[in-house]
C-alpha cells in the first residue's frame, strides 16, 4: 500500500490529555492529523486569570494519523506550574498559521 492510501482517513482529532490532573512533571497531548492540511500545533495554557503559563509551537516532526507531544510541567519562566486548574487550548494551524481546529479542555496541576 501507498502512504497516501495509509492515512487516507486520517481526520483532526483530539485523542487525549494525561495524566489528567498531572503533578507538573510532564503531560502527554495526543492528536491525530490528516494527511495535509495541518502544518504545525500550538499548545498554550492559560490560569485562571487568563495570563499565559505555558506556550509550546509544533512544527517539525508532525505526521499524519497519530501524534504525542509531551509538555514538562514548567511555565514559560521555566519555573513549575502552580497547583490550580488551568485552561488548555490545542490549535492545528495551517501553512498561514491559521486555525484549522481548535480545541479546548481544563487540566488540573496538583503538588
Amino acid at each position: 500500500a501507498r502512504f497516501t492510501d495509509l492515512y487516507q482517513g486520517a481526520k483532526i482529532a483530539l485523542l487525549g490529555i494525561g495524566p489528567n490532573p498531572f503533578s507538573g512533571r510532564s503531560l502527554a497531548v495526543r492528536y491525530s492529523l490528516p494527511y495535509s492540511g495541518v502544518s504545525a500545533v500550538q499548545i498554550t495554557m492559560f490560569d485562571m486569570m487568563g495570563r499565559k503559563a505555558f506556550s509550546q509551537r509544533i512544527s517539525e516532526g508532525l505526521h499524519p494519523g497519530a501524534n504525542v507531544t509531551v509538555c514538562s510541567g514548567n511555565s514559560a519562566s521555566n519555573r513549575p506550574l502552580r497547583s490550580g486548574l488551568y485552561m488548555m487550548s490545542v490549535r492545528m494551524l495551517d501553512e498561514e498559521g491559521k486555525a484549522v481546529k481548535v480545541y479546548k479542555t481544563r487540566i488540573t496541576v496538583v503538588p
